[in-house]
C-alpha cells in the first residue's frame, strides 16, 4: 500500500510535518507489536526531537527492527537490556523522588530525553543523562551501553537553537513498511458490507 503522506525533497532527504512524523512513529511502532500506549509515546518522543531539529526516525527504524517480536517482559526488565522506548514513559513515576536514578544496561539510551525532560519540568528542575559516564547530546547515537545514569539538577536544561530536520526517504520508506501491519485486509465479508444498500433503519 503506497503512503499517502505528502512530502518535499530537500538535499539532506526529505522534510515532514510534524504530523507526519508523530504518525509514522505510531503507525510503525503499533505494526512492530508495541502496545498503543507506547506507539503514542513514540510518537510523543519523535515529535520532541523533530521540533529540536534531530531525524529520530532511523534510529528508532532500527531499534523497532531490533525488539520486534520479544516479549513485553524481556523489553523492562532490568536484568537484560532494557529498551528506553518502552521504560522512558515510567520515569514519571521515579523522578522527584531522589537526585538521581541507576537505570543499568539499555538501548539506545537518547530516547530517553523526551521523558526527561517532561518529568524534570513538572518539578522544575534541570537534568543531565550519562550513558557510561558520559553525558549525551540530542544527537548521540549510542545503540546499546551497560549503565544509564538521570540526575535531577538545579539549572534548568537549555538545549540549541534547532534547524529543520529532515529525514531519509529510506527511513520513511521501511516504517511505511512496519505501519503496514496496522492496516487491516478486506475480507468478503468487509466488502459486501462496504458495498450493502440495505438501511439500518427501520
Amino acid at each position: 500500500m503506497k503512503s499517502t503522506m505528502s512530502h518535499s525533497m530537500v538535499p539532506n532527504g526529505i522534510a515532514l510535518t510534524q504530523s507526519e512524523v508523530e504518525a509514522l512513529a505510531y503507525k510503525a511502532t503499533k505494526g512492530a507489536g508495541l502496545p498503543w500506549g507506547i506507539a503514542e509515546e513514540a510518537a510523543f518522543m519523535a515529535s520532541w526531537f523533530h521540533n529540536k531539529g534531530v531525524d529520530i526516525l532511523t534510529p528508532l527504524a532500527t531499534h523497532l527492527d531490533q525488539i520486534k517480536g520479544h516479549a513485553w517482559a524481556d523489553l523492562i526488565d532490568p536484568s537484560g537490556q532494557v529498551s528506553a522506548l518502552c521504560f522512558g514513559p515510567s520515569l514519571g513515576e521515579m523522578l522527584g523522588s531522589c537526585q538521581s536514578y541507576d537505570l543499568g544496561k539499555m538501548r539506545d539510551p537518547v530516547f530517553l530525553l523526551p521523558f526527561v525532560d517532561a518529568c524534570a519540568t513538572v518539578v522544575g528542575r534541570g537534568f543531565s543523562v550519562t550513558v557510561d559516564n558520559q553525558e549525551i547530546a540530542l544527537n548521540t547515537q549510542i545503540r546499546a551501553c551497560n549503565s544509564v545514569k538521570v540526575t535531577l539538577l538545579d539549572t534548568p536544561k537549555t538545549w540549541p537553537r534547532p534547524v529543520a530536520a529532515t529525514y531519509p526517504m529510506a527511513t520513511k520508506d521501511h516504517l511505511d513498511q512496519l505501519a503496514f501491519a496496522t492496516y487491516v485486509p478486506a475480507t468478503e465479508a468487509s466488502r459486501a458490507g462496504a458495498g450493502s444498500s440495505q438501511s439500518d433503519n427501520d
